[in-house]
């Protein structure tokens, strides 16, 4: 029988029937041995991390690393990278080669994160933590800079700094684009520092430049970095980190923080923290048993905290989810692992939670005694092409197979599908700013997205108040949602970088976008930025069902407001579901349909903008 006792929170009851499928697990593929291509070691822990970069060769199959840290040697370290195709089958296998003259105990691979695309070539690069048994001088983080045939074209080393005491690089994370100077940065955990006392633990926040290298580096800890938390002693502050992207609109990111020794009975806790641009620590909150909108009552030994990933967003909120293992956990048999699903609020409160395990969440391959379920974790976008975010877990202890030869899982989830056209998470590939879009390559097999009239096509536009395209040709745009789609004028057609636009703005004219479906969904809304009453005619959003019936809204010019000469929003959502009038600024938004029409059956969404504006955040039902 499991230990665990849950307490759920249900604001209302139709939110908590709307919600009872977000999240759980549709299928379960295995991704370790004894599959072909893959030979992984006994006592190589096969799993411990895991990290997904993409399509980065743009063949529909999504790349994930796989740390074996204990494999090559004895606990030399090696990294796998595997194709994985929509249906979880594994259609190549390769190592990364890194460090020919690694030593053993350097356990290469302990951590891995995608870090987005730092050398600005399209294609995202990769953090490889080397920690090493404590005291170990080779303790370090590399960055690795891919091509796109998954060739290295770089290796940058990280060392660790003075005053480390062993696991440096034992956590890794891309947190995202900190300083704002359009370079993606690293988070790297040192949980044993004795920042405060004996191992509290610290983490570096490293600003890159785009060849990987090091333009500045924080610490944030107990007594350094702007962080107010409290620690006990010995609650391993950086065991495990997560980017979360930027939660509450404010332009700053948010980063996840294990620290699973924490709260005396080694229940263990999560911090998020918000960052400032020079990787100090802006807030903080804490999540923990009790703690943080955390419902689950947490037991001696648990281990929260012992590794993170950021999921994308499964209920449609436009906030991420979070993943955390729980390696202690006893649910099923002693240490089999946890892994909790946190749904959560813009805040970085916790609004509700599932748990994966092998006596909760529909795994049919349940997890084993001791096998450390959860110990890796990875968001792994949308692997299936449902459009609904995905979840990697490795189980390095697992001896199914080999002694702590270890394997993982991907979970296909069930959820809404939301696209909101960041650089990572929830996405097929990452998105920079001023990308043309085409498809399929960045939105899988989902949907495939259309553009015309007098502009250059679809293009991504960054609206971060401050961010690379402040000052804009459009101040109206900038309403801090962080990537949303334009239609690309064509006053600013010139590409330095092949598929970018040096200066990305929208086009005056309008023009139309097309959603095109590949099975029928169900939608359920969208947002609109900068519908202001500039615009020569009312922008029209289209939904035509598998029998060409229409239903369509009219968005009036001004529907919005203008952010600058109105003030807040310059932007709302429009609900796809209803056919009353939906107030905006000027006039409301009015709908009418076709007799028969079908919403559970929609196969295109046409948006016809009628002079200046964007979209971001289309959510939908794959499974209506």
């Amino acid at each position: 029988m499991p230990k665990r006792s849950f307490l759920w929170l249900a604001p209302c009851p139709f939110l908590a029937s709307a919600a009872l499928a977000q999240g759980t697990v549709l299928t379960q593929n295995l991704l370790g041995p004894p599959l072909p291509g893959l030979n992984p070691e006994a006592n190589g822990r096969f799993g411990r991390s895991l990290a997904c970069l993409g399509d980065i060769d743009g063949d529909g199959s999504i790349e994930l690393a796989v740390g074996e840290p204990g494999g090559r040697d004895p606990d030399r370290g090696t990294v796998w990278l595997l194709s994985v195709d929509a249906t979880g089958a594994i259609t190549d296998t390769r190592r990364i080669g890194l460090l020919g003259n690694g030593a053993s105990g350097d356990q290469l691979g302990a951590s891995l994160a995608n870090l987005g695309d730092v050398d600005g070539n399209g294609v995202p690069d990769l953090a490889v933590g080397v920690p090493g048994f404590a005291p170990n001088p080779n303790s370090s983080v590399f960055v690795v800079l891919l091509a796109s045939d998954r060739s290295t074209l770089a290796v940058l080393r990280h060392a660790a700094p003075a005053g480390s005491s062993g696991l440096f690089g034992g956590a890794v994370a891309g947190p995202g684009d900190i300083d704002g100077d359009g370079v993606p940065d690293l988070s790297i955990g040192d949980p044993r520092r004795p920042d405060g006392g004996q191992g509290r633990g610290a983490l570096w926040n490293v600003l890159l430049n785009p060849d990987g290298t090091q333009k500045a580096r924080v610490r944030v800890s107990d007594t350094s970095g702007g962080f107010e938390g409290f620690f006990e002693r010995g609650v391993g502050f950086g065991y495990a980190l997560a980017g979360l992207g930027d939660l509450d609109g404010d332009g700053r990111p948010e980063l996840a923080v294990g620290a699973p020794f924490s709260d005396f009975l080694v229940l263990g806790a999560v911090w998020i923290l918000s960052l400032n641009p020079d990787g100090t620590v802006h807030s903080h909150r804490k999540i923990a048993s009790g703690v943080g909108g955390f419902p689950t009552l947490l037991l001696s030994d648990d281990l929260f905290g012992f590794s993170l990933a950021r999921v994308g967003d499964l209920d449609g909120d436009g906030v991420p989810e979070l993943a955390v293992g729980a390696n202690g956990g006893d649910d099923g048999g002693t240490n089999t692992g946890v892994v909790y699903l946190l749904f959560l609020n813009p805040d970085r409160t916790v609004r509700t939670q599932r748990s994966f395990s092998a006596t909760f969440g529909e795994l049919h391959d349940p997890p084993q005694e001791r096998g450390g379920f959860g110990n890796g974790l990875a968001g792994t976008g949308d692997w299936n092409g449902d459009g609904v975010p995905d979840l990697a877990v490795g189980a390095p202890r697992d001896d199914r197979y080999l002694t702590d030869g270890g394997r993982a899982w991907l979970l296909a989830l069930d959820g809404l599908a939301s696209v909101d056209f960041q650089t990572d998470g929830d996405l097929f590939t990452a998105l920079v700013d001023g990308q043309a879009l085409s498809s399929p390559e960045e939105f899988g097999a989902a949907f495939t997205l259309l553009g015309a009239g007098a502009n250059l096509g679809a293009a991504v536009f960054d609206s971060t108040p401050g961010g690379p395209n402040d000052p804009s040709q459009d101040p109206d745009l900038l309403v801090g949602k962080g990537h949303v789609l334009i239609l690309q004028s064509d006053q600013a057609a010139a590409q330095g970088q092949p598929d970018v636009f040096d200066r990305p703005n929208d086009d005056p004219d309008g023009g139309l976008v097309v959603f095109e479906f590949a099975q029928p969904v169900r939608l359920r809304s969208l947002d609109l930025i900068d519908i202001d009453a500039g615009s020569p005619r009312s922008t029209l959003v289209t939904l035509r069902d598998s029998a060409a019936r229409e239903r369509t809204y009219t968005v009036p010019p001004g529907w919005t407001g203008d952010r600058v000469t109105d003030g807040p929003p310059g932007w709302l959502r429009l609900d796809l579901t209803t056919l009353a009038p939906q107030p905006g600024r000027l006039a409301p938004a009015l709908a009418g349909q076709s007799a028969g029409f079908d919403e559970l059956q929609v196969v295109e969404l046409r948006v016809d903008l009628g002079g200046s504006g964007a979209l971001d955040l289309l959510v939908y039902d794959p499974r209506p």
